[in-house]
């Protein structure tokens, strides 16, 4: 289960980075 660890932190990273596209 690393590849949704991974998609998660992605996700994560790019809500942080652009929250507003959210």
């Amino acid at each position: 289960m690393f590849e949704i660890q991974q998609m998660g932190e992605q996700k994560v990273k790019i809500v942080g980075e652009k929250p507003t596209a959210n």
